[in-house]
């Protein structure tokens, strides 16, 4: 992130390659394509309320295994989810759960990543 004059807190970055999405409520997303190699996954809304959804780039099909850990570290959601090569939308409805933070952990083959989750009000 640079100042460009403007504050801080203002994204300079490199922009190309994104695209503004609709996610179903008054926001806007801008997503950006990932480079080959990499293990990408992005969650909306966040915070979220009654479905969280998550798109998942992959490199290779297969088994994707979700899950969704409370803050005490205990798995209150778990699922595999096929997944094709490229980029996969997944919804994981979240409104019976207690609202506070989570972290969803994604596991395809050998890699691994995880995302810190609000579900609000």
């Amino acid at each position: 992130m640079t100042d460009a004059g403007d504050g801080a807190a203002c994204d300079h970055g490199d922009w190309a390659g994104a695209r503004l999405t609709k996610t179903g409520s008054s926001r806007i997303a801008a997503t950006v394509q990932p480079e080959a190699g990499t293990f990408t996954a992005e969650l909306y809304p966040n915070p979220a309320h009654e479905t969280l959804h998550l798109r998942y780039w992959a490199e290779t099909p297969g088994d994707l295994s979700l899950q969704l850990l409370s803050e005490s570290g205990r798995a209150v959601r778990q699922q595999v989810q096929a997944v094709t090569t490229g980029e996969n939308l997944i919804s994981l409805p979240v409104q019976d759960l207690s609202r506070g933070f989570y972290v969803l952990s994604l596991i395809q083959g050998q890699q691994r990543v995880t995302r810190k989750v609000i579900l609000s009000e």
